[in-house]
């Protein structure tokens, strides 16, 4: 590599580092984005590259010299893996713009998962199991589920899941209009990371025992999967017990065992979960529709 294309390169990386630190990164953030060492990111930054593009003619000599300031910082191993660098910066997001987007995200979420429900729609508030087809095997899964609301009477607050389960979701629901309840839940951590949407269809009573809709969310594969979903109100825990409601797994046998054969059937059928995969290879036109179908035959979920 010759001394002017080393020259671009080092100052391509200090302008990088410049931008960032004055997006928000901290220099030791960004040496363990890049997996340098701390000290080695605040030699080369600081002393090095400054010292080396001081000089108005590069050479290797000039480099050799800059890269002597400090100790144990090789000239090979930084020009074998400062391209890789670079392309790392650029990829990076603006750390100040992120960071609030995400907090204007969570506190947006925050307080509407705060502010209470319509008295209007009071009936539902309350306990539930919720059940649904499992995302990757052919058995029904059941969940704690609560509807809840404050004294603000705004929306009603939602929560799916507690301690127990793998990944646990807060939101809120609204009503659409006079039959439709939407369900919009988001990682109990992030408020982000990972969301859901549940339609209810809302019977025709007032105060109904169960409620039944489609439940769209990601498998573990991160693909988009929509089934079937009955919320069935119970008593059976309290809220205090809430957060200590296991959650279970029936296969076929084990439901009819459980005197839950009819939920079983309604929910657990190749024909209850819809799906969207990634597709190898794609040639992103209309052909990748019939190879998407044709995988979608040998897909473990639709086979078990």
């Amino acid at each position: 590599m010759n001394p002017n294309k080393k020259r671009q390169l080092l100052e391509r990386f200090y302008d990088l580092i410049s931008r960032k630190r004055s997006e928000g990164y901290k220099m030791k953030s960004i040496s363990q984005i890049l997996s340098i060492s701390p000290s080695v990111l605040s030699g080369l930054y600081k002393t090095v590259i400054p010292r080396i593009l001081n000089n108005e003619q590069i050479t290797d000599g000039t480099i050799k010299e800059g890269f002597s300031m400090v100790n144990n910082i090789s000239v090979a191993k930084t020009f074998s893996e400062i391209s890789s660098w670079i392309g790392i910066l650029e990829k990076l997001k603006n750390e100040i713009e992120r960071t609030e987007i995400q907090a204007w995200i969570k506190d947006y979420f925050d307080n509407i998962v705060n502010s209470g429900s319509d008295l209007a729609t009071s009936g539902i508030i309350g306990n539930y199991w919720c059940y649904t087809m499992s995302s990757h095997k052919m058995v029904m899964k059941k969940e704690p589920f609560k509807f809840s609301y404050n004294d603000f009477h705004k929306v009603l607050s939602v929560k799916k899941g507690n301690e127990k389960s793998r990944v646990s979701y807060d939101g809120f629901a609204t009503f659409t209009n006079s039959i439709n309840l939407g369900i919009h839940l988001f990682d109990h951590f992030t408020r982000h990371s990972e969301t859901q949407f549940i339609s209810i269809i809302w019977p025709f009573q007032q105060v109904p025992d169960f409620l039944r809709g489609l439940f769209l969310a990601l498998d573990y594969n991160r693909q988009p999967i929509a089934r079937r979903i009955i919320l069935l109100k119970t008593e059976e825990f309290s809220n205090q017990d809430y957060n200590q409601v296991p959650t279970t797994y029936y296969t076929k046998e084990e439901a009819d065992q459980q005197k839950l054969s009819s939920y079983f059937e309604y929910l657990v059928n190749k024909e209850d979960a819809l799906r969207c995969i990634s597709i190898p290879a794609p040639n992103y036109n209309i052909s990748d529709l019939k190879i998407e179908k044709t995988l979608l035959k040998t897909w473990p979920i639709l086979n078990d």
